[in-house]
């Protein structure tokens, strides 16, 4: 079954989309124009699209999974569930189940404002406008699977058994975590760099990813992304080099 993520992204104008269709604004946030959650690269030309998710080439090797996926982040240690920021269930019918799990992709929102609040309400509020984005495209449920909010809150997001919607030609077996703020304007908290080291930790020794295997967005080979912005890019780094010890 095809991913209607993906497939959203066949049949829309995606000069529509990235002439500011999206925009819209809700407790104050402003939303810019196109991809929400991810920011394009700098470049003095146009490129001819951003960096969308796309289905994956039929008949490309998969390995042989070594943990099976959580059926629900409720039972990962330090979660907040989903239902706390939104009673909006994922369309499940035209999502595909997860790979077993490889990788780790760690973003910004990169929206128009920054997060700059640590106040739970903010970082509901600012989830759902997330959400009700990406359901608004077309897809089936907001595209990453956890969230890591500023006073180092990990958020539940699309439940971690379907396949996410973040990185173009990627998203079987990939986890990804959205970093919430935007990092080409505003600083990660020390919370959430910890929030971050502890909970990629969690996900390495349960699934046994390898540090080599968690990236930025901005790393995958065909990204036209800036993300996950210029503040938090060199701090992601610095975490791997210690394999996210806090």
């Amino acid at each position: 079954m095809r991913n209607n993520d993906e497939q959203s992204w066949e049949s829309v104008d995606r000069r529509a989309v990235l002439g500011g269709i999206l925009r819209t604004t809700m407790t104050g946030l402003a939303v810019g124009t196109g991809l929400l959650g991810c920011t394009p690269a700098a470049r003095t030309v146009a490129r001819p699209m951003p960096d969308l998710p796309t289905a994956t080439p039929i008949g490309l090797p998969t390995r042989t999974p070594v943990a099976p996926v959580a059926a629900t982040e409720a039972t990962l240690p330090g979660v907040l569930a989903r239902t706390q920021w939104t009673s909006a269930r994922p369309r499940t019918s035209d999502m595909r189940k997860q790979a077993p799990l490889r990788n780790i992709t760690i973003h910004h929102d990169g929206l128009a404002s920054p997060l700059g609040s640590a106040s739970t309400s903010a970082s509901k509020a600012r989830l759902d406008l997330i959400r009700r984005a990406h359901v608004g495209q077309g897809w089936s449920d907001i595209g990453y699977h956890f969230a890591v909010d500023r006073a180092g809150n990990v958020w539940q997001c699309r439940p971690l058994e379907w396949e996410g919607a973040h990185v173009k030609r990627h998203n079987p077996g990939n986890v990804g975590i959205l970093v919430m703020g935007n990092f080409d304007i505003e600083r990660p908290t020390d919370a959430q760099l910890r929030a971050v080291c502890t909970h990629v930790n969690m996900l390495k020794r349960t699934y046994r990813i390898a540090d080599s295997s968690v990236k930025s967005h901005r790393e995958w080979a065909g990204a036209a992304t800036a993300c996950p912005g210029k503040h938090l890019q060199p701090k992601f780094s610095g975490m791997r080099s210690r394999s996210f010890r806090v």
